[in-house]
């Protein structure tokens, strides 16, 4: 699937978004929750989470993959938390803030949780360029392959990201999310790391 003009392949993409989001929202609600918690449980006590300093983390909604218990874990480490917001002046690009244990959150764009600030308020903006690879940056998805190819949710706001961040790529998904083969494009950037409620796994080639 990896043959064809972009064209052909952002249509199949489409397609393929239409159809993990159909096949995420059957998984029963009580399941979902229970991977949920299997999946953050065996994230953080990985060698990975606990030796990160700095956490990058999204905010769950909807029928993703709840990230609550991620973020209690990097409090109890003492972890710098960086949450993603869309940048409002720049359309398509995101900004990456500093937030602490009590932050409040609402609906954003796309009804994604992001932190509410007080007026005149000054949160600390992490860029890109500064995460190592210690780093952790956690990422939702609708559907990934054996190889580090994530389908996103077609905004391409992740991959701007990480194609200047030097952090280690997570995916969190549910196991039912794992495609066979998914279509790869050039400005795509593979997770090397997946984590399901069976635990953690490492892909093919992401730490030689």
């Amino acid at each position: 699937m990896e043959s064809g003009s972009d064209g052909n392949i952002a249509g199949i993409k489409q397609e393929l978004r239409r159809s993990a989001r159909q096949k995420r929202s059957q998984l029963d609600e009580s399941l979902r929750r229970e991977y949920s918690r299997r999946i953050c449980r065996h994230l953080s006590k990985s060698t990975l989470f606990l030796s990160a300093a700095r956490i990058h983390c999204y905010r769950s909604f909807g029928a993703e993959v709840e990230t609550e218990e991620l973020f209690a874990a990097a409090y109890a480490g003492s972890k710098q938390v960086v949450v993603p917001v869309t940048d409002p002046n720049n359309p398509g690009e995101m900004r990456h803030l500093c937030v602490p244990r009590d932050q409040v959150y609402a609906p954003g764009r796309f009804n994604v949780p992001e932190p509410v600030f007080a007026p005149g308020a000054l949160p600390v903006e992490v860029r890109a360029e500064e995460f190592k690879p210690e780093d952790l940056v956690i990422l939702p998805l609708l559907a990934f392959d054996r190889t580090g190819v994530r389908l996103g949710y077609g905004g391409g706001y992740y991959d701007r990201f990480l194609a200047a961040c030097g952090a280690t790529r997570v995916g969190l998904a549910f196991g039912l999310q794992e495609s066979e083969k998914l279509p790869v494009e050039a400005h795509d950037v593979r997770l090397e790391v997946v984590v399901t409620e069976a635990g953690v796994r490492r892909l093919p080639g992401s730490f030689a």
